[in-house]
């Protein structure tokens, strides 16, 4: 019986193994697989936040854009400094409530399921840009929402640094709705690293699958005649600076 469970153990093992180094994009979701999406969620934003190979493609308003082709996914890189602590930046970032107030596609964030204090999944909707193009025709539905793993860490081990991760899973709680467009996201997430007393570096990673539906929200930033993640980037730091000074002690 103990060789007959650690077979089984063995093959479970195997299976997250296989899932977690293939191209899969989007993975059901199961507490049986909660560490090894977690740990590689922070390995996937930790490679490409460390990441030294980008090709630049613009900066706007201090908020650099940079591209990067890992065959076949894109993988779109911003950086922009922050006049806040790395703790308050990092503080509204991981606050869903917040998240309308400086993203403007934000339609609704809701938390489905809280795993731990630091891992959740979450429900995110999003309006589609203005200028944005469908990948599906005329007929499909303009806004979107994403199941993700969410999980947020502070860090040492590259100075004191914080990480918030995402990726898609199917979670049994979230069906698909009429009139929203299920999107997915490979890697994306945020990390940020101080840079002073009350200043810090923040930068936001996404990976986009081949194929993947969000691949036209972010062509024309690709192709540096749309600004979208810059714009959204500096309505953060505007956000953000707004909150610092309300917070901070006056001398």
């Amino acid at each position: 019986w103990r060789y007959f469970e650690a077979g089984a153990r063995y093959r479970v093992r195997m299976e997250q193994l296989a899932l977690l180094e293939s191209h899969v994009t989007e993975v059901d979701w199961s507490p049986n697989l909660a560490n090894d999406l977690v740990l590689a969620n922070y390995k996937n934003v930790t490679h490409w936040w460390l990441f030294k190979k980008w090709t630049l493609v613009n900066t706007v308003d201090e908020v650099t854009m940079l591209k990067h082709h890992a065959d076949p996914d894109l993988v779109l890189c911003l950086k922009m400094p922050l006049p806040v602590p790395a703790r308050v930046a990092f503080g509204f970032l991981v606050d869903p409530s917040s998240r309308s107030q400086w993203d403007f596609l934000c339609k609704k964030v809701e938390i489905i399921e809280t795993i731990t204090p630091q891992d959740k999944i979450i429900h995110l909707e999003t309006a589609a840009p203005a200028s944005g193009s469908s990948d599906e025709g005329d007929q499909a539905p303009d806004d979107r929402d994403f199941v993700l793993l969410a999980s947020a860490r502070s860090i040492d081990y590259v100075g004191d640094a914080y990480l918030l991760c995402y990726r898609s899973v199917k979670h049994p709680k979230v069906a698909e709705k009429p009139g929203l467009r299920r999107s997915v996201t490979v890697c994306s997430g945020y990390a940020i690293k101080p840079t002073g007393r009350t200043s810090c570096e923040m930068t936001y990673i996404h990976q986009l699958g081949h194929g993947s539906r969000t691949s036209s929200y972010f062509a024309g930033d690709f192709m540096g005649v749309s600004h979208l993640s810059q714009k959204i980037a500096i309505n953060f730091r505007d956000f953000v600076t707004k909150e610092w000074k309300k917070l901070a002690p006056t001398s």
